[in-house]
């Protein structure tokens, strides 16, 4: 919840329903990681840049009901998404 907020109050500036804040975490793909955590999380921030792609946050079932995703707005993908922004070539 609180990590939430924190996005929202950094990115809702110029966002809206055609452009939401899209949430996601590695740990849906490959369980906990403790310390490489981070480096697994960019490991897939990249992979998704460069397929244009936005995976699926699997076995995601209910939000928290304190954590309000539309005043950020934000959406936590369920299923394979377009990535609607710029891409990289890290070749």
């Amino acid at each position: 919840m609180i990590e939430v907020a924190a996005l929202g109050r950094v990115y809702r500036e110029n966002r809206n329903d055609e452009t939401p804040l899209m949430i996601g975490t590695i740990k849906t793909n490959i369980g906990h990681l403790e310390a490489a955590s981070g480096t697994a999380g960019l490991i897939k921030v990249l992979l998704t840049l460069q397929n244009q792609n936005i995976p699926a946050n699997l076995h995601f079932k209910t939000l928290n009901p304190r954590i309000d995703l539309s005043s950020i707005p934000a959406r936590i993908p369920t299923t394979l998404q377009l990535w609607k922004g710029t891409s990289i070539n890290p070749g």
